[in-house]
């Protein structure tokens, strides 16, 4: 049985609530006799449970990513994969076919950083239209950053603020900007690799390295290492 996003209307509350009852008392394999559930859905609120229960014998959670003009890609190294395919793109020209991943690309990679700095964004950047998405995550970013600077407590180096503003600005101007719009005939594929670039290095303001030697991992908090 294959449910498309039936949780859709629901708040968080009752979405979670649903999905504890399509798996425990009527999908397989905790009850035998009953029906394979395959549960899509759209919703990033649902994606921190899908995970959590991603461990358990009885559930099985596999991220897509892609679109039906340039393939859909598992979750296992998927992020990997679109940068790679869109700067091929861009190289190539397809601006068209390119456009649509380098939003994916830079939500998978705003939403990475707000979660492993443990970033507060509002409840309802998950139910937005995705050619918002990205600017919302870019803008509660950029809000948590000043707030914590404000108030003396911000774990980020100097030259990590001034490189977040220099990345911040070429994604907005020369991606955001029109994509929000619309004006995707804007586009140049040598700036949006230049876009791509600075989606890369945009993680790296948020990491440090413990000790000399050892592997960048992200700050626990924006106030906290």
């Amino acid at each position: 049985m294959i449910l498309d996003d039936v949780t859709s209307s629901f708040d968080a509350g009752h979405q979670h609530h649903l999905v504890e009852v399509i798996r425990t008392r009527f999908a397989r394999p905790l009850n035998p006799d009953r029906p394979q559930v395959i549960l899509l859905s759209h919703d990033t609120l649902l994606e921190k449970l899908f995970n959590k229960l991603s461990g358990s014998p009885d559930w099985s959670h596999q991220r897509l990513e892609g679109t039906a003009r340039t393939a859909v890609l598992p979750q296992s190294g998927a992020v990997n994969k679109v940068r790679d395919i869109t700067i091929d793109l861009l190289n190539a020209g397809r601006i068209d076919d390119a456009a649509p991943r380098i939003r994916q690309f830079l939500e998978y990679t705003l939403h990475d950083v707000i979660d492993r700095c443990r970033i507060p964004v509002p409840m309802d950047l998950a139910f937005g239209d995705d050619k918002r998405t990205p600017g919302e995550y870019l803008a509660a970013i950029e809000a948590a950053v000043d707030l914590n600077r404000r108030a003396g407590v911000l774990v980020l180096e100097p030259a990590q603020v001034q490189s977040l503003g220099l990345h911040s600005t070429t994604i907005v101007s020369n991606f955001l900007a029109h994509w929000s719009t619309g004006q995707t005939q804007a586009f140049s594929a040598a700036a949006l690799l230049g876009v791509m670039q600075a989606i890369d290095a945009f993680p790296e303001c948020f990491r440090y390295e413990p000790s000399p030697g050892a592997g960048r991992r992200f700050y626990r908090s924006l106030s906290r290492r």
